[in-house]
């Protein structure tokens, strides 16, 4: 009698790969295994669904064993490789039609929406201030400067702009000086992490020391690793992807969770988000059954995908609507 194949070790390890990155061979492989037993489907979507809606995966030494384990995975920090497989394993998953599971009906179920693990507070000047759950931050604001101290944890901040009063994030060792931008800090004990999205910043020494980095610009992110003693011990400058930018930032943003969606309820959850809208061209794509977590504000990527992976096409109409039809 054949050994019984382990289901359960080798959907976990396709899932671990997806942190990485799959190869179109790899992709086929994994779309043939999972087609070729609804267990497998089951087995698969269990894990996604258990590791992509947060960072528990750093928690568990057997996913982390078989990551490390698998060719190609570029080296990341623990708590970079759990952000990293939520989103890989959410884009993965995103656009395959669900296949039903075993003992379940085909009814659909409804879509679930997971807001932002932030506060958000607009400032006296105007700027917005998006901060993580747990984190911290306190005002210090003159005729001459806005400052602010980011005590702990990850703050997002867009700026009001204003030439002749300075803002100015302060964090111990260093201070991220700017003027009218949109850009992510995180504090942590060992590292302090600034991405910017929009604009420029000046990240500067403390007492009046030159800047640890004198320009860093939109697209652009600084880490600076901490000693004992919480003082700079280096910098590492890099650009990181769409992909890495968007994984960095997910803690601010709302997410759709789609679990055999219908299309039309898809539809129905981005237009109640979104001043750009969706609309169903023909009826016969509107119980095509979506599973996945999206973000909420991401229209384009979400038609952009949906055309990629299924049957649907997408038309501009003369009114801006986009409008949704069968491709074929």
């Amino acid at each position: 009698m054949a050994a019984e194949e382990p289901v359960a070790e080798i959907a976990a390890a396709w899932v671990a790969r997806l942190d990485r990155g799959l190869t179109a061979a790899e992709q086929s492989r994994l779309e043939a295994w999972l087609a070729g037993n609804p267990r497998h489907w089951e087995e698969f979507a269990a894990l996604v669904d258990a590791w992509s809606l947060a960072d528990r995966a750093k928690e568990s030494p057997e996913l982390q064993r078989l990551a490390q384990g698998l060719p190609g995975r570029s080296p990341r920090t623990g708590w970079r490789w759990a952000a990293g497989l939520g989103a890989a394993a959410a884009l993965a998953l995103g656009f395959w039609a669900a296949h039903p599971r075993a003992g379940q009906g085909a009814a659909p179920l409804s879509y679930r929406v997971v807001p932002p693990e932030a506060q958000t507070m607009t400032l006296a000047d105007g700027s917005v201030v998006e901060v993580r759950t747990g984190g911290s931050f306190r005002t210090e604001f003159s005729p001459g400067l806005r400052r602010v101290v980011l005590e702990s944890g990850a703050a997002h901040f867009a700026v009001a702009k204003n030439p002749g009063r300075p803002f100015v994030v302060s964090l111990g060792p260093v201070a991220v000086r700017d003027v009218g931008t949109v850009f992510e800090i995180r504090r942590e004990p060992q590292a302090i992490e600034v991405l910017v999205t929009e604009g420029r910043v000046t990240i500067e020494g403390e007492d009046g020391l030159p800047p640890v980095v004198p320009s860093l610009g939109a697209g652009g992110r600084a880490v600076l690793r901490l000693d004992a003693a919480g003082k700079v011990a280096g910098v590492t400058l890099d650009t990181p992807s769409a992909a890495e930018v968007d994984r960095a930032l997910a803690w601010s943003r709302t997410y759709l969770v789609f679990d055999r969606t219908p299309l039309a309820d898809a539809v129905g959850a981005f237009n109640a988000r979104n001043a750009q809208r969706l609309m169903l061209g023909d009826p016969a794509i509107r119980n095509i059954q979506l599973g996945g977590r999206f973000r909420a504000d991401n229209v384009a990527g979400f038609v952009r995908l949906l055309g990629e992976t299924n049957d649907v096409k997408s038309e501009w109409r003369p009114d801006g609507t986009i409008a949704l039809l069968p491709a074929r």
